[in-house]
């Protein structure tokens, strides 16, 4: 099923904070702050369902 709504990391902790999108994508606060933090592209895509997915965009290759 296609994502209903899709939103950059931090408009999606915005509006619902650090903490709870922590426990939505199974990771800890502190971890998304360094995410952040690091300016890495990351997107969070959530279904009908409520349910969250991340999905970070890089370059290939790496370096």
């Amino acid at each position: 099923m296609p994502p209903v709504r899709v939103f950059p990391l931090s408009e999606f902790i915005a509006e619902n904070g650090r903490l709870p999108t922590a426990k939505l994508m199974g990771c800890t606060g502190p971890a998304l702050a360094n995410a952040l933090r690091a300016g890495r592209t990351i997107f969070v895509e959530q279904a009908e369902d409520g349910s969250v997915k991340a999905v970070e965009l890089s370059k290939f290759p790496g370096r």
